[in-house]
């Protein structure tokens, strides 16, 4: 079994508790007991329900060499109480040498009592593994490549219009609209369409198809589209 030393110091003014062990051979946290400062006379603290408070522990920690602390909730004040620690797990960087304190958050009925030496939270050392960064356009399971659509559970043709598409019409729609507008500008050809030449080009294809309404109709697009960019 791994076997390191995790460095505890008590803090000035803070009573005496606990410090924090394994509770049995095959724990894998150690209980994080609640704290308060000797001036403190009450020495303890009300959690409100649907509240939140920092409970300190009067600790200071150095974790072994490539290791993480992960600071957990304590499952039975969780089912009985609804007491859990916020933000977990919370993380315990190597470098860390503050005041270890603890985040509960009161998702119970009733106000909850924080007492001095309370068992409040577990405390879990893992080793640290640092990977190197690398993108791929696939991934692997059991040997077998994964990829992107394989990944969101769609097809090839799926993946195309639901992923693909939008994103390239996002970013193309605004660049095509901008040529089109340049190409209006600069381009002697187009700028000297006017509404005669419209009209009178629409009245030929009008005379020999006999569908003045369809001609007409495209000749007003067109020109409201040309006046209006």
């Amino acid at each position: 079994m791994f076997q390191d030393t995790l460095k505890v110091i008590r803090l000035d003014g803070f009573g005496i508790t606990d410090l924090p062990a394994f509770k049995s051979e095959f724990s894998s946290g150690m209980d994080i007991c609640a704290n308060f400062l000797i001036s403190d006379k009450k020495k303890e603290i009300i959690i409100p329900s649907s509240g939140r408070k920092m409970i300190s522990t009067g600790l200071a920690i150095e974790l072994p060499n490539n290791c993480e602390g992960q600071i957990r909730s304590r499952s039975g004040l969780a089912i009985e109480y609804g007491l859990i620690v916020l933000n977990s797990p919370g993380t315990i960087v190597l470098d860390f040498r503050g005041h270890l304190k603890i985040i509960l958050a009161n998702f119970g009925t009733e106000d909850y009592l924080v007492k001095q030496g309370d068992r409040i939270a577990q405390l879990v050392i893992s080793n640290l593994i640092r990977p190197k960064i690398k993108l791929v356009e696939s991934l692997t399971s059991d040997n077998i490549a994964v990829s992107r659509e394989k990944v969101l559970g769609f097809n090839k043709y799926i993946y195309f219009f639901k992923i693909i598409l939008p994103q390239m019409l996002r970013l193309a729609i605004p660049n095509l609209s901008n040529v089109w507008q340049i190409t209006l500008k600069d381009t002697s050809l187009i700028s000297v369409t006017g509404l005669v030449e419209i009209m009178r080009q629409s009245y030929i294809a009008a005379g020999s198809t006999r569908d003045p309404l369809f001609f007409y109709s495209f000749a007003a697009v067109l020109y409201l589209s040309l006046i209006h960019i």
